[in-house]
């Protein structure tokens, strides 16, 4: 047991090492904090949580391309191997809508802010019907996600 938490716990590290703008101590802290005391599901969701706050903060600086491609590396780092298979599934599947943004965001690399106004903003652009239809993808994998933590 104690080598899952381990393998978890170095699993986010790297994850957070690939953001390469510098993560505050703090950051990483409240990672280590909130991963050795809680079943898989929970641990992945902690996790993932702690990818997407710093995942929005990083579109202040870079590309949205660029900032999903890393959060969607970070989100392949997570280790899934004791999560039910359901789960996993899902979990799975979320990551590659979030990878399939691409497809809209890589039209514009000037783009910067937090990630969620940037959004607002994709909703009316000339690739808003992709967009939206990519966005929606998200949120359904993630719903997929919460249900299968149940």
């Amino acid at each position: 047991m104690r080598l899952s938490y381990f393998v978890l716990f170095f699993s986010m590290l790297l994850a957070l090492m690939a953001f390469k703008q510098p993560i505050e101590r703090s950051e990483v802290s409240e990672v280590i904090s909130t991963t050795g005391n809680s079943n898989c599901t929970m641990k992945v969701f902690e996790a993932d949580a702690a990818l997407g706050k710093l995942r929005n903060k990083q579109s202040k600086t870079r590309s949205l391309s660029e900032t999903i491609d890393e959060y969607v590396a970070g989100m392949k780092a997570i280790d899934l191997e004791e999560c039910p298979e359901p789960f996993k599934e899902a979990f799975r599947s979320h990551i590659v809508a979030w990878d399939q943004m691409t497809q809209v965001t890589d039209h514009y690399p000037e783009l910067r802010g937090e990630m969620h106004e940037l959004f607002e903003q994709l909703k009316e652009s000339e690739h808003a019907v992709e967009f939206k239809r990519l966005y929606a993808e998200i949120w359904d994998t993630w719903e997929a996600v919460e249900a299968a933590m149940e």
